[in-house]
């Protein structure tokens, strides 16, 4: 319209002898126009939308300003030194207790919670119809990770649980490149294999001679192997599909509403383990000197496990989920589980703090803390990988974003050299 509107004032100003040729000019003239037009708005949407394919938001959060990657990295890190605190503080509050109620427990205080939290912080938001099924499927990962740590540890140790831990990046790594969102890089394979080996060096080698192999098993033991396979799996997957979700809701939300499906899951199966016969025996089965029935009751809630009761709901559950599926909006899977090694270091330097204060009588540490070094060597790489691609995704953006702009611009001036030869013509 412009175009128009600015030929005809020229037409008007150089009092044209031939009428006829005007209207002929300024009809081929808003013909030219519209094109241009045309052509203009479809290279800013096709500008727009090249922008969103080359760095499309991993998540909700992530669409707005990104926090600092150290900020990142140690929420990672908070949320696995929670966890393995919760190792030892959960052996202590499931000796005398059923694992299965010291679960629902958990589960029905955390859930409620974490669900206030997120109405608090974010604003109420509903499931949308198609993503019921998504959360369902990330509260059944939720469920499977904490039943089975909780009632592995309590068929088989500690130690043995901390052991299983690291294979969660080595789990979620290989889903994700399976699925196409990460790429096998040196640092991040090579920090995630040294972090393996430096954690399973610390909890399975004795602590009074170097390098010997020291891990004791029972009876339960195989059942309890089970269990952490599902524990580690679980949260693996927890990481993948709340990935899905997380494009769409606020990461408290997605982590509450999650939490919510889990704990109705954990109650169904805790009523039908509590009442089934044999159920409360296979939990909690009999020790060395008894063998006329379970280790603990089905019901009963000893005092000895309302902290560690509190520690799991105020750290392992709010605390460290909350951390995670925030650290989930910014990193890779693989990146955000990669911390794992740090949970037998985190276990082994608690143990140390019970037995110096004298609470409890436990194992201490001893050679077996040099797999701290490999951890730590393990975690570096994890940094410098979570540096690098990072780096290249703004270097990869700049330079296509770059290269966009250029084009459009080309193709504005060729259309404005275009535009002023017309006119000099219609002139």
């Amino acid at each position: 319209r412009d175009t128009r509107e600015c030929t005809a004032t020229m037409r008007a100003r150089q009092g044209s002898k031939d009428p006829g040729r005007d209207l002929l000019i300024n009809d081929s003239d808003a013909r030219n126009a519209d094109k241009t037009y045309g052509e203009s708005h479809g290279q800013e949407v096709l500008r727009s939308s090249l922008a969103e394919v080359i760095a499309p938001p991993t998540s909700l959060a992530a669409s707005e300003n990104a926090p600092p990657v150290w900020l990142v990295h140690a929420a990672c890190v908070g949320t696995q030194i929670m966890f393995g605190g919760g190792a030892i503080v959960g052996k202590l509050g499931v000796a005398n207790f059923n694992p299965i109620l010291f679960a629902m427990i958990r589960e029905c205080v955390a859930g409620p919670l974490l669900l206030m939290i997120a109405f608090y912080r974010e604003g109420f938001r509903p499931i949308a119809r198609k993503d019921v099924g998504w959360f369902i499927l990330s509260g059944m990962c939720l469920f499977s990770n904490q039943l089975g740590f909780i009632v592995g540890e309590k068929l088989s140790s500690a130690v043995i649980g901390s052991a299983w831990q690291p294979t969660q990046p080595i789990f979620s790594c290989v889903i994700a490149i399976i699925l196409g969102w990460e790429r096998a890089t040196l640092y991040k394979l090579a920090g995630i294999i040294i972090c393996f080996f430096g954690a399973a060096f610390m909890v399975t080698t004795s602590a009074t001679e170097f390098g010997v192999i020291d891990v004791s098993t029972g009876d339960s033991a195989f059942a309890g192997n089970v269990l952490f396979f599902f524990n580690c799996l679980g949260t693996a997957l927890y990481v993948i599909v709340s990935r899905r979700l997380l494009r769409e809701y606020r990461p408290m939300t997605v982590t509450g509403w999650s939490y919510i499906t889990a704990s109705v899951q954990m109650c169904i199966v805790g009523m039908l383990i509590n009442t089934s016969p044999g159920g409360v025996e296979f939990v909690c089965p009999p020790e060395d000197d008894q063998d006329d029935g379970p280790s603990c009751s089905a019901w009963d809630v000893p005092m000895s496990a309302v902290l560690p009761l509190a520690y799991w709901v105020a750290f392992n559950s709010i605390g460290a989920y909350l951390l995670m599926t925030w650290a989930n909006c910014y990193a890779d899977p693989s990146s955000v589980l990669g911390y794992t090694a740090l949970q037998p270091l985190t276990s082994s330097t608690l143990t140390v703090v019970i037995v110096e204060t004298g609470l409890y009588d436990l194992d201490e540490p001893g050679y077996n803390m040099i797999g701290g070094l490999l951890i730590g060597l393990g975690l570096y790489m994890l940094v410098l990988d979570l540096k690098e691609a990072q780096a290249k995704k703004h270097t990869s953006t700049d330079g296509a974003l770059s290269a966009l702009v250029a084009g459009a611009l080309e193709h504005g001036s060729n259309n404005g050299n275009a535009r002023q030869g017309l006119l000099e013509d219609a002139a």
